[in-house]
């Protein structure tokens, strides 16, 4: 046993206070065990637990020019753990107390000189983040219902006027859960059985008071991929699919693949444009024809034309013009 604790506390050292630019030497691990851990070893037990960590998979490394150890490796490099804290700094449906509990367990992998570093470039709190406390739970509420085949119940919320999220529904949601996805920087649930026949979604950071039903999922479904159905659903629009034909200069193909894949299949219309068609919602091709209102055209089906030009109407005549 006290091999083991010794064995315990020499790794948590090593993996707080070294790496390859940071060393440990003998006299000095012999001094933080006994300040730190309690521990009055010698050199040769100190060997040992070093022998037994290096049997056990740990990258130890005696430094011979520098006369010191490391910890050579970890299960995460600091390249992952800071591209992983900086998407959950920058992911605005995570809370910030949640945030910072999650960026801590990544850390945890790094010394204290990489901690450090991060910390030095991400100085400023995201004011973005939402305040709804209950998306993990929400979450682990969804992967059960999932798991278990069941329906599950709950509210959903929307900003009123103060900023500040009410429950809109005049009762509890009832549906059958069937996907996880995230999507336009945001985590959705998408479901069956709800207010609109076929697949709907609803975000994960927005659902309160989640629970899981005794009662089991009716409806048959196909097995598809999650992300199939997201892609299709242009911004995350609900609504009636439909086969469009985009026209769009070439200076944007950049934003094009980012929204719609590299499975697109590209036409050469001339020096300045492409061609090309995707199944999305009505809804959302419509808001791509604003957003990019300069570089875009929708070209068919004419009842989506119709659509953009009544909407840039109604937008003209909301500027006077």
């Amino acid at each position: 046993m006290e091999k083991q604790l010794c064995c315990h506390a020499l790794l948590e050292m090593l993996r707080e206070e070294t790496d390859e630019d940071h060393v440990m030497k003998t006299m000095n691990i012999l001094g933080r065990l006994e300040l730190d851990a309690d521990m009055q070893i010698g050199r040769q037990k100190l060997y040992s637990a070093i022998r037994q960590l290096r049997d056990l998979g740990e990258d130890i490394v005696y430094d011979k020019h520098e006369k010191g150890y490391y910890l050579a490796s970890r299960p995460l490099t600091k390249g992952e753990v800071f591209m992983i804290c900086y998407a959950i700094h920058a992911s605005n449906f995570i809370t910030q107390d949640q945030s910072k509990i999650l960026i801590d367990h990544f850390l945890w992998h790094l010394n204290k000189y990489d901690r450090k570093e991060y910390y030095d470039a991400v100085f400023k709190p995201n004011p973005k983040k939402m305040d709804n406390e209950e998306l993990m739970y929400n979450i682990e509420k969804a992967l059960e219902a999932i798991r278990c085949g069941k329906k599950m119940s709950f509210d959903y919320m929307h900003y009123n006027r103060e900023k500040e999220f009410e429950i809109c529904n005049h009762s509890p949601v009832v549906i059958e859960p069937r996907y996880i996805c995230y999507e336009d920087g945001r985590p959705y649930l998408v479901v069956q059985g709800g207010i609109m026949p076929g697949y709907m979604h609803y975000r994960l950071d927005r659902i309160c008071n989640a629970r899981v039903t005794e009662e089991k999922c009716t409806i048959p479904y196909e097995q598809v991929d999650a992300y199939d159905y997201s892609s299709n659903k242009l911004f995350m629009f609900a609504g009636k699919m439909t086969r469009v034909t985009i026209r769009c200069k070439k200076r944007i193909l950049d934003a094009m693949i980012d929204i719609f894949g590299r499975d697109i299949k590209l036409t050469d219309l001339d020096d300045d444009h492409y061609q090309f068609s995707v199944t999305v919602s009505e809804n959302g091709i419509v808001f791509l024809a604003q957003q990019y209102m300069d570089a875009v055209t929708i070209i068919e089906p004419q009842e989506i034309v119709d659509k953009i030009k009544n909407s840039i109407i109604n937008a003209l005549k909301e500027y006077g013009v």
